[in-house]
């Protein structure tokens, strides 16, 4: 064990008998991680932000019930994903409402401009690059996300999104394919795997 997954089930351990300050630095170890899933995920900055937090606070709440200090990183990412789930199954409900009383639907804003804190940097190429992961079809964008942006193995990644292994395999392909047909000689080493 590596002494930074040690660090982790530490700061697990002292979270669950209430250390404020050890929850605090799970948060900014993982922030950037959420936050870059469910960014893959949504454009819309206000639910992506919402989403994040109220994973996290409900990541407070529930962490008596996470069987494996170690299982920090995956468990954190699959509770902000299903709340993300329920969240675009809430707004669609809400601007149906909407749109039933108003006879129109108050459409999602879309925020095409990179976080702050994306994974990807300021450069001409990973401006190509972060376009190019961003045109993916979602399930796509998942996957590198969590695979490649966020160092999640394959195993795991199938664990986040509750998707059978081969799955996760086949988008993780597929993906690979349209990115080195968009990006052409940019494509390297870094995307396999």
């Amino acid at each position: 064990m590596s002494d930074r997954d040690a660090l982790e089930e530490d700061l697990v351990s002292r979270a669950r008998k209430g250390d404020a300050d050890a929850f605090r630095q799970l948060y900014d170890r993982h922030v950037g991680g959420v936050y870059a899933l469910i960014r893959a995920s949504l454009r819309d900055r206000d639910m992506v932000d919402d989403v994040v937090q109220m994973a996290f606070v409900r990541a407070w709440d529930r962490l008596g019930k996470l069987r494996d200090d170690a299982a920090f990183k995956v468990w954190i990412r699959q509770l902000a994903r299903r709340i993300m789930v329920d969240e675009i199954r809430k707004r669609r409900v809400r601007e149906a409402d909407s749109l039933e009383e108003n006879e129109e639907i108050g459409n999602v804003a879309v925020d095409p401009a990179p976080a702050p804190g994306d994974a990807l940097g300021r450069s001409e190429t990973a401006a190509r690059v972060r376009d190019a992961v961003a045109g993916l079809p979602a399930h796509q964008r998942e996957v590198v996300t969590l695979h490649h942006l966020d160092g999640i193995e394959v195993k795991a990644v199938a664990e986040v999104l509750d998707v059978p292994l081969g799955t996760v395999l086949s988008r993780l392909a597929r993906a690979r394919a349209t990115l080195q047909r968009k990006l052409g000689g940019m494509m390297n080493e870094g995307m396999e795997g």
